[in-house]
């Protein structure tokens, strides 16, 4: 997984991601130098409106 992350993701990309989610992700991500941007989401998933807030 980290591997794919390294290819897949270059530094100081932004990247939306579920908020919480798996912390290995987020050190895998914080290595690679992302700007991570968490994403809200209830029973029925992701939330649109702050989604929209992150785009």
């Amino acid at each position: 997984m980290n591997l794919v992350v390294q290819t897949l993701v270059p530094p100081g990309d932004r990247v939306v991601i579920e908020d919480p989610t798996a912390t290995r992700l987020l050190d895998m991500l914080g290595n690679v130098g992302t700007e991570i941007l968490p994403l809200a989401y209830d029973d029925e998933g992701p939330l649109p409106e702050m989604l929209a807030a992150l785009l």
